[in-house]
């Protein structure tokens, strides 16, 4: 018997609101070799790290770094 499996439910994302401390380290870690972030426990380090490397990857201009779809971060409009 063929086995039937419900549909995947798409899951909603929360739209990232970016407050001028992170934006400004987002943009300082551009420049610099080594960025520290501290804080508490869920104040959004880890999303400004990933996010800081997925926008030094699209704009690199050494391609033989790593491959990356940029389809994905195409649908998406980080504003610094």
């Amino acid at each position: 018997m063929a086995r039937t499996t419900k549909p995947e439910k798409r899951k909603k994302t929360i739209p990232y609101n970016f407050g001028d401390k992170h934006k400004a380290y987002i943009r300082k870690s551009q420049d610099c070799m080594i960025n520290v972030a501290e804080g508490a426990v869920r104040a959004g380090k880890t999303v400004d790290n990933v996010l800081a490397f997925c926008h030094e990857l699209k704009t690199t201009k050494d391609t033989s770094c790593i491959g990356v779809n940029t389809r994905q971060c195409e649908n998406h409009s980080w504003r610094l």
